[in-house]
Parts: structure tokens; sequence; C-alpha cells
């Protein structure tokens, strides 16, 4: 499990292998590049971004837990 605290980004990386997360808490905007950007809130679950640069940030007052 990894918590984020509110404002913290994970810092632009690459992910080269298949990789999900589920939301437990919080919510958290990731910027995918080209001006795509997706929030995702407690209870999504979703596969991360594999070969392509993303960076993502929590969103709102509560950590997030994914």
């Amino acid at each position: 499990m990894l918590t984020m605290m509110p404002g913290q980004k994970t810092g632009w990386h690459c992910h080269d292998v298949p990789l999900y997360a589920h939301i437990l808490s919080g919510a958290i905007e990731v910027d995918y590049g080209d001006g795509v950007k997706k929030t995702y809130r407690a209870g999504d679950t979703f596969m991360e971004s594999m070969e392509r640069w993303h960076n993502g940030h929590v969103v709102g007052d509560e950590p997030a837990k994914i």
C-alpha cells in the first residue's frame, strides 16, 4: 500500500510492465501529457500507464491510499 499526502506528486515516471492500482481513499489526478488528465477516486481500479510517461498528484485535503 502506498499513502500519498495532499498535494504530493509522484514525479514523471514510466512503467515497463503491467501495473494495476486500486484507490482505497482520497483521489489522485494523473497527467498523461499532451493535455490528457484523469482523476481516480476511492473505489476506482485501473491499469497504470505502460511505456508512457505520466505524473500523478493527490487532489483534495485527504491523503490518497493506493
